[in-house]
């Protein structure tokens, strides 16, 4: 692999962070003068706020809800208790827990939403330009959902009323674009939430590629990095398995393992420990970031 490629998984213009990342909302509410309590936080997508998701926490017969604002930031004044909280946003799966909230102070909330996708079906329309608009450049197309596709756009669109009559047809939720081998730009990227029965359009503006160097490339596979840790110290040579590769831990307990766009299991094991097994989302051009905790055998 190039070292242009692996400069770009930490360099590429979109964002990539872990999955355990959190969220929150700030939303305007009616309270008491005596309520003392409140919860807070931050709704996010791997790493991205979540706009317009709707959080509520329920206790008894009392319900509280406030929708994220544009940094996925929320906010409730309540009284202090348990409550069932719930965080819905279209594309994803509901998010529910039981959460207590302290009367000292801000009890902090984040929210990672995990993506959903069907049972409707919709259609998803790719346009490549320059940045700022302008003719479509010839270019090849891949989106990622809760499946893939590709093809090559010569018309630097889909459809084109030429080769592609109509868009992609896909299940409706969230999908990323991926935009690559456009001559004399670098490679692009974009997204769209497809709802059902609706054509929902993404435009990927590309920029033009350094005259004195190679175009930017986006790679079709992410990175899951981390740290595999006994009682906060790195365990050295612990094996990191997933879909038949494997990578060995460094001498301070770290590894890197590249994998293709998706969900994967991931398998970690070490001499004297008993092995943990988790399932990690990675994306294509970003990094997923971990700490594994394993357990002595003994």
């Amino acid at each position: 692999m190039s070292a242009n490629r692996r400069t770009l998984l930490r360099q590429a213009g979109i964002v990539g962070t872990s999955l355990l990342a959190g969220s929150s909302v700030v939303g305007a509410v009616t309270v008491d003068e005596a309520t003392a309590g409140r919860i807070e936080g931050t709704v996010t997508d791997f790493g991205v706020p979540v706009a317009d998701a709707t959080v509520t926490l329920a206790g008894g017969i009392d319900a509280h809800t406030v929708t994220t604002d544009e940094d996925g930031d929320y906010g409730i004044d309540l009284e202090p208790g348990t409550y069932y909280r719930t965080v819905t946003a279209d594309g994803y799966r509901d998010a529910t827990r039981v959460v207590d909230v302290a009367a000292d102070g801000p009890t902090r909330e984040n929210v990672s939403l995990e993506r959903a996708w069907g049972p409707g079906e919709g259609e998803l329309e790719v346009f490549a330009t320059e940045v700022g608009g302008g003719p479509t450049i010839p270019c090849d197309v891949t989106i990622y959902g809760d499946t893939r596709y590709g093809l090559t756009a010569p018309r630097g669109s889909v459809p084109d009323g030429e080769r592609w009559n109509a868009g992609f047809a896909v299940a409706e939720g969230w999908w990323e674009v991926r935009v690559t081998n456009a001559e004399g730009y670098d490679d692009g990227y974009g997204k769209a939430y497809v709802a059902a029965d609706e054509t929902e359009v993404a435009i990927v503006e590309l920029r033009e590629a350094d005259s004195a160097g190679e175009p930017r490339e986006l790679p079709d596979f992410g990175r899951f990095t981390g740290t595999v840790v006994d009682d906060g110290g790195p365990i050295v040579d612990a094996t990191v398995r997933a879909d038949g590769s494997y990578v060995r831990t460094a001498d301070d307990g770290t590894f890197e393992l590249e994998l293709e766009h998706g969900r994967h299991v991931v398998t970690v094991d070490a001499p004297g420990y008993e092995p943990a097994t988790a399932t990690v989302e990675v994306r294509f051009a970003r990094e997923t970031t971990g700490t594994v905790s394993l357990e002595s055998s003994s």
